[in-house]
């Protein structure tokens, strides 16, 4: 092995975890947001429908984290790729609470 294999694999493994953490806190803010929108929802149809309690935010987070680890779609490390998709995924979002919303009023 060269030199420069081995300082290219130190500074890819050193990196790794930092990009998997900037990751991690850039997209917190987006699965709090749906998991406060899945307890919106929760209230709105499941409550009186099925007359269960109404959940809790942190259990909707958890409820989140498990579905995104049933999907298995790791999020991509390409930063203009990330951010195009946090933006879709929020406008999605945003959508589907705007069209559960309206969906209340047929309740």
């Amino acid at each position: 092995m060269t030199k420069d294999k081995l300082s290219g694999d130190f500074w890819a493994g050193l990196l790794s975890p930092l990009i998997l953490g900037v990751l991690l806190i850039a997209m917190s803010p987006l699965l709090i947001l749906r998991a406060w929108m899945l307890t919106l929802m929760w209230g709105w149809y499941l409550v009186p429908a099925f007359g269960l309690e109404p959940l809790r935010l942190i259990y909707a987070f958890g409820i989140l984290l498990i579905l995104g680890f049933l999907r298995g779609r790791p999020p991509s490390q390409k930063d203009e790729k990330f951010l195009a998709a946090a933006l879709i995924s929020l406008l999605a979002s945003a959508a589907i609470l705007g069209m559960a919303w309206i969906g209340t009023f047929f309740i």
